[in-house]
């Protein structure tokens, strides 16, 4: 896609949330101000955590929305907190990218609006049906960010998927199963899983952004001795990683940080067990490598660790 027309890719997003807003709105006679006050202070404790933490910079839109999609009144109310964070990053972040910043947002409320539809007009709005909608928010967040990903640079990367695998983890096992306990919003317990959820994250972070040469070493070791296959570092210039079936050879480009390169093997270790295996047109087999990716990865670390000790 040309750079004239990726000017233009929020549009993709904008256009849709606008007609589904437009659509299935409901408005209350009055608004919550109490709950407006307390959208607010989420909104700026999450950009303060994504500015003061940036080496890792997870955001809680993710879980917020979890909470804001069973209500009835869910999309003004998750307009009001996507305009407040929106507001509170451009304070902050003072170079926010507009464009981006008004895709991930019209993102966000074509998932309310989906979501909350699902829920209540097909549902039976059990535990099950709850913890279900909020599997599919994740998935659907997963799949439309990966979609503006791919029209804004015309590629498919997995770091999406890595950066996110861990809090998608604790999502899944710890913050959906107790979210579907609640239709509303509960302020205590949103103050809880903020304070859980970075704890978690961070720990998570550390143990990744931990990855050192010594790791890098064990890790290449491993995998010669256990698929005959040999692991070179080099200047790939713009290149990540190289793999030669036939010869059994793996490059890697040396300029990428520890956690990168590890990420780097992985991906082309999956491409020697699936091309090896089965023939999948190229781009769905990228496509699969990414979907597990993030998983080995953290299979890997937590095996190199525990070889460590």
């Amino acid at each position: 896609m040309g750079d004239s027309r990726r000017q233009y890719v929020f549009l993709f997003f904008l256009f849709p949330a606008l007609v589904l807003t437009a659509v299935f709105i409901r408005t209350p006679s009055e608004l919550e101000w109490n709950l407006v006050v307390f959208l607010l202070c989420m909104a700026v404790f999450d950009q303060v955590n994504l500015k003061v933490f940036s080496g890792f910079g997870y955001s809680f839109v993710n879980v917020m929305v979890s909470l804001i999609i069973f209500d009835q009144f869910s999309i003004i109310y998750g307009m009001i907190y996507l305009l407040l964070n929106g507001i509170v990053a451009v304070i902050l972040q003072k170079k926010a990218n507009m464009r981006s910043m008004i895709s991930l947002y019209s993102i966000y409320m074509i998932i309310i609006i989906a979501c909350n539809q699902l829920y209540n007009e097909y549902l039976e709005k059990a535990y099950s049906d709850r913890y279900l909608t909020l599997l599919l928010m994740l998935v659907l967040s997963i799949l439309l960010k990966y979609a503006y990903v791919y029209l804004e640079t015309g590629a498919i990367t997995s770091k999406l998927f890595l950066d996110r695998f861990g809090p998608m983890m604790f999502e899944i096992a710890i913050t959906f199963p107790i979210l579907a306990f609640f239709e509303q919003l509960e302020v205590n317990l949103v103050l809880m899983l903020f304070l859980s959820y970075y704890t978690i994250i961070g720990f998570l972070h550390k143990k990744f952004m931990a990855i050192n040469q010594d790791h890098i070493n064990l890790f290449t070791e491993k995998i010669t001795r256990k698929y005959a296959i040999d692991i070179y570092f080099m200047d790939l210039k713009e290149i990540k990683g190289i793999i030669n079936l036939e010869k059994k050879v793996i490059f890697i480009d040396e300029k990428l940080d520890y956690p990168e390169q590890l990420q780097t093997m992985i991906h082309e270790l999956l491409h020697y067990h699936i091309s090896g295996r089965f023939y999948f047109p190229k781009k769905a087999e990228e496509s699969l490598i990414i979907l597990f990716e993030a998983l080995v990865s953290w299979y890997y670390i937590i095996i190199i660790r525990f070889d460590q000790k």
